[in-house]
């Protein structure tokens, strides 16, 4: 019996009465609610519409949700939006298939982008997403440039081998390569760093390579990874740098590793203009943490040296006076 004044009361002119009304009637258990929800969803009336969407995604209404693809594809706007909006809390696993039938039919860039945000909401809350890519990369092969890209940035959520797999097959097409790119610079597991430093050798687009690097830096910047391997990539990334943007990346990535070896690597950039306020920074850094290490003893007669420079190469005077306060507790841990 209170569905019916609830139903009135959603367009009441008092804007709060009729806010609870709505929030009254998505919390209502029972058929008939659902049923007066149905109702709302295909009205005539555009506001009463717009509710019904609005309810069957607040009351989880999973048998609505082939009302909502319809809606998906009305003539208005305003309803596309909402029902795609709608399509993305709702969905699972059983709705990308239709999701991407939506996505390819699309015949604008706001659609595209809205059924783009949906898909990577379902798939964000799927267990296994990678599990989905083959649905996602069949579709990749005559798709219209808009659709394709959305197509990779949503591969870059799944993730997982097949995935990456197509994204870096995307590089090759030049209507999506940028944002193949961009989607394997933010990878989310490792496995996309030697793609990445693969593409900074052979690119001879500066934009492109410092993508390239920033993504691949990155993981060796990661501290989930071992120290030692962070430490590898660095000297593997080394060889495609010579511009100082990149050398910027590559010293932001050795001064997160703590090692002797590490600060070999920083030292030839001590000498360089362009990035010796990096390098002196990021040798500080380093044997700062060293010096407080267990190996601090065994250490610290090598730090003095490469402190000494830092200290001469930076021109800040406050990181100068650091250096040579470090290189005096190096001098005393060392026993000099």
């Amino acid at each position: 019996g209170a569905v019916p004044p609830l139903v009135r009361l959603l367009k009441d002119s008092n804007t709060q009465i009729a806010q609870a009304a709505q929030e009254s009637l998505g919390a209502l258990p029972g058929i008939e609610a659902d049923a007066a929800v149905r109702a709302l969803l295909s009205a005539t009336d555009k506001t009463e519409r717009l509710l019904g969407i609005e309810l069957v995604s607040r009351r989880r209404m999973m048998t609505s949700v082939p009302a909502l693809f319809a809606a998906a594809k009305d003539a208005d706007a305003q309803i596309r939006a909402a029902a795609i909006r709608r399509l993305g809390e709702l969905g699972g696993t059983e709705e990308l298939p239709a999701l991407l039938d939506l996505l390819a039919q699309a015949g604008n860039a706001s659609d595209v982008e809205a059924i783009e945000q949906a898909l990577s909401a379902v798939l964000s809350r799927i267990e296994k997403p990678e599990d989905e890519s083959a649905k996602l990369t069949a579709r990749l092969d005559g798709s219209q440039p808009a659709q394709k890209a959305a197509l990779v940035r949503s591969l870059g959520v799944v993730g997982g081998p097949e995935a990456l797999k197509a994204v870096c097959a995307a590089l090759d097409d030049t209507a999506v390569r940028a944002t193949a790119l961009r989607t394997l610079a933010a990878w989310k597991t490792a496995d996309a760093a030697p793609e990445l430093l693969a593409l900074a050798r052979k690119t001879s687009v500066a934009t492109e390579r410092t993508i390239a690097l920033r993504g691949y830096l990155g993981w060796a910047s990661n501290r989930d990874l071992p120290a030692d391997q962070r430490l590898a990539m660095c000297r593997e990334a080394a060889a495609a740098i010579d511009q100082a943007d990149d050398k910027k990346l590559l010293l932001g990535a050795l001064g997160r590793i703590q090692s002797l070896d590490s600060l070999a690597l920083i030292a030839p950039h001590l000498e360089d203009a362009s990035v010796r306020e990096e390098a002196s920074a990021a040798t500080v850094a380093i044997a700062e943490e060293l010096l407080k290490g267990d190996d601090a003893k065994r250490v610290a007669a090598r730090l003095v040296e490469p402190l000494e420079r830092a200290a001469k190469a930076t021109a800040s005077d406050e990181l100068s006076r650091k250096a040579q306060a470090l290189v005096q507790q190096a001098k005393a841990k060392a026993g000099n």
